[in-house]
């Protein structure tokens, strides 16, 4: 009788065991589907993101498009850069000394035109 009264005590803890695992596995799996809640919340955001920037892309292509097709791609603006303060003084000391004649040649600093060209020639292939 003591032992079968030993093993149904045996039984009992087990049984209160399992519901207790039970219980932290149903709260992990709650957790589990909150967090999967909230990615999916997420996802949806995301996805209407991206739809709206699609959106917004197909928009400025359409402009980009009828502004370009109102003016003509053979044609473009140049512009003449402006001469820097040392390259008018290296011109007038040329014209002071009468060495006009062609043959010198005058020193200019190019760097800023260089730069606007890259730009402009980087600007235009990224189109």
């Amino acid at each position: 009788m003591r032992a079968e009264l030993e093993a149904r005590k045996v039984m009992i803890k087990s049984l209160r065991a399992d519901q207790d695992r039970g219980a932290a596995l149903e709260a992990s799996l709650e957790e589990k589907r909150e967090i999967i809640r909230q990615l999916e919340a997420s996802l949806n955001r995301h996805s209407n993101t991206i739809i709206e920037l699609k959106r917004s892309a197909e928009a400025w292509k359409r402009k980009y498009q009828s502004l370009k097709g109102g003016s003509s791609t053979a044609e473009s603006t140049v512009s003449v850069p402006t001469l820097s303060e040392s390259d008018l003084r290296a011109i007038e000391a040329l014209e002071k000394d009468g060495e006009t004649t062609g043959e010198s040649t005058i020193a200019i600093d190019m760097r800023r035109s260089l730069l606007e060209a890259r730009r402009t020639a980087q600007g235009g292939s990224e189109k």
